[in-house]
């Protein structure tokens, strides 16, 4: 942590210096896209109150840059009172500081703790974080916020803390579900990107003007950027009528990173979030962010659900909009800019649900690094890739199963014992409740080894191929056995 700076937040004292800070930028545009931004930062409401806010700058453990986290601290905050954690994530050319000034006054009248980082991008030449798509260096951005959130507010609940975000916040607010589902309670995203291949083919080939506009081009040179840091594209889009192919084969493209495309896109994991309450809204005449990014998403994700995630059709129209046509402004209630239509609210969707502190009894992971579910810690070889678990846990005479997917040797522990680790964010997260310290281990095809186990530990097994079964030895009276197959394709 570098420093800190809190403030008492008064948000119509703020007007004065956005209305200069709007004119500069009339008379000094700086780029072509600063003058259409993709989802700019909404200005501070014309209304008091006397909730603090603070600044903190912290350091990333994924690449050791720093990124500001904008919190605010309801009024009523004291030590008797348990109040929830809403996580504001940002949109793309947006800040954590705009997602104060969209969430803060209906935050603090609902007495919510409030958290907003700056993600920072992969690539470093854009410093200020806004073009981050949720990349696994900004997921850590968050994570960092809701621990140090954790750590200097302790009655903060545990078990509501809840994530929403529009656009590129959307699909961060969805990746983060599918990649840390023991942390939240619920998720609200509104017009996401969930495909961030599919996103930037429509820029090349569907989002222009009737000519190569600036603000398309250097879009898609962002979006390369962001995906390869090494790349450096050049020309537009369009050249001499047709697509120049190094936005389609070159580098920071779909074709030539299909894996970073993809674990960033929230429809490639759709089994881990599948207990999490998720809420959607999208227009249906969005031409920046397509209506089909929300349909695609419950159509991948729902199949998997007992209870389907529902999504909230809107229809705004470009005058109401007044964004050069992206007809991507809409947020739905209690923000500004929903327009009065009919539509579920945010806070209302996300209080309803508190997250469950007991071990769920299956878990479906499909992950593209190393890191701790629940009671299961998956640690990958080799570089990056997709490892798929899907394991089942029923105490008594029914075994435990795992049954995992992936091209390389894999490290498995498991918490079996009734201390529970610390996880994500500093969060503890329930062990299966065994109380066998003795278990008999055969991985693969080998010969069985027994295992002294330590309760607060996992029980680890490496370089597993093909599969491992652990049974308990001499545990009368709960779980006498716990039988757990993997088989590695």
């Amino acid at each position: 942590m570098d420093g800190v700076t809190l403030s008492k937040l008064k948000y119509g004292a703020r007007l004065s210096l956005v209305a200069l800070i709007v004119l500069l930028s009339l008379l000094f545009p700086p780029l072509a896209l600063a003058q259409d931004p993709v989802d700019p930062d909404p200005p501070p409401p014309d209304v008091e109150i006397q909730a603090v806010q603070g600044v903190v700058t912290l350091t990333n453990t994924e690449d050791s840059r720093t990124h500001k986290v904008y919190y605010q601290v309801a009024d009523s905050y004291n030590a008797s009172n348990s109040m929830p954690l809403l996580v504001a994530i940002h949109g793309y050319s947006g800040t954590g500081q705009g997602q104060l000034n969209l969430f803060g006054v209906e935050a603090n009248s609902r007495g919510w703790m409030l958290v907003a980082p700056d993600m920072h991008n992969h690539y470093a030449g854009h410093p200020d974080g806004q073009y981050a798509l949720a990349w696994s260096g900004a997921q850590q951005d968050i994570v960092q916020a809701i621990e140090y959130m954790l750590t200097n507010y302790p009655k903060i609940d545990r078990n509501r803390i809840y994530i929403a975000g529009g656009s590129m916040g959307g699909l961060t607010t969805l990746v983060m579900a599918s990649k840390y589902p023991d942390i939240f309670a619920a998720a609200a995203a509104w017009k996401p990107i969930t495909n961030v291949a599919d996103w930037y083919n429509h820029i090349v080939y569907v989002y222009r003007r009737q000519s190569d506009g600036l603000p398309e081009t250097e879009l898609a040179k962002q979006i390369r950027r962001e995906i390869d840091p090494s790349c450096s594209p050049s020309g537009s889009i369009l050249s001499n009528g047709s697509i120049n192919q190094q936005y389609v084969t070159g580098c920071g493209t779909p074709n030539a990173e299909p894996l970073e495309y993809q674990r960033r896109s929230p429809v490639s994991m759709p089994y881990p979030s599948r207990n999490l309450p998720i809420h959607l809204w999208h227009a249906t005449g969005d031409n920046l962010v397509t209506y089909a990014h929300s349909v695609n998403l419950l159509n991948s994700f729902n199949p998997y659900r007992s209870t389907p995630i529902v999504l909230d059709t809107v229809n705004t129209t470009a005058a109401q909009c007044n964004d050069n046509g992206k007809n991507h402004c809409y947020n739905p209630p209690p923000l500004l800019d929903n327009f009065g239509l009919p539509a579920t609210n945010i806070f209302t969707f996300l209080s309803a649900y508190t997250r469950d502190p007991n071990p769920p009894t299956t878990l479906s992971i499909r992950t593209d690094e190393s890191k701790p579910y629940f009671w299961l810690d998956i640690q990958q070889s080799g570089g990056a890739h997709w490892t798929e678990v899907s394991a089942s846990f029923s105490c008594g005479a029914n075994p435990v199963s795992v049954t995992v997917n992936d091209t390389n040797p894999l490290t498995l522990g498991v918490n079996l014992g009734t201390v529970p680790k610390a996880g994500s964010a500093g969060l503890a997260q329930a062990g299966l409740g065994m109380s066998a310290i003795k278990y008999s281990v055969k991985k693969d095809n080998g010969a069985a080894t027994q295992v002294n186990y330590t309760p607060g530990d996992y029980l680890t097994v490496s370089n597993i191929d093909q599969s491992v079964t652990i049974t308990a030895i001499n545990a009368p009276g709960t779980c006498p056995l716990i039988f757990m197959p993997l088989v590695i394709k």
